[in-house]
């Protein structure tokens, strides 16, 4: 028992301090956080959002995803997309496609855009439930445009 304590603590301090040098890595070299982690291993950050509720704030501030307004398919994390909001928008909107392509096709796109939003595209099962599970981020709802 007093070793399983131990082994927790242990646990959290690491994943801390391995999160924190993520966060350093985004923002200081983000291309380098993209290209040699996040591509690699992003699969894991989902799961870790999905399952590690102690570190599921850290953890989403590390994911990236396109969106309908990056057509050079760079990756932007959620505070970017925060940063892009007109002040009056309170949701995070987001839509499910296998491809982008289809995404951008969407009819459930075509109101978002018209209206000059801003919508993330996931475009896997594990994605979609990523944003169901998150819920929220930074006190803003995560909507799917095709749930409204």
């Amino acid at each position: 028992p007093q070793d399983s304590a131990l082994i927790r603590k242990l646990r959290k301090a690491l994943t801390r301090k391995f999160l924190s040098n993520l966060e350093k890595m985004a923002k200081k070299e983000p291309e380098k956080y993209v290209d040699e982690f996040y591509r690699e291993y992003s699969f894991f950050l989902k799961e870790g959002v999905c399952q590690d509720y102690d570190f599921q704030p850290t953890l989403a501030k590390l994911l990236r995803f396109e969106t309908n307004k990056n057509t050079t398919r760079e990756l932007i994390s959620l505070d970017e997309y925060i940063s892009n909001l007109r002040p009056e928008q309170n949701q995070i909107y987001y839509l499910c496609a296998p491809t982008r392509e289809a995404a951008a096709m969407s009819p459930y796109l075509e109101a978002f855009e018209n209206a000059n939003l801003e919508v993330i595209f996931v475009y896997t099962a594990i994605d979609d439930f990523v944003m169901a599970n998150l819920g929220s981020y930074e006190g803003r709802q995560l909507v799917s445009v095709e749930k409204g």
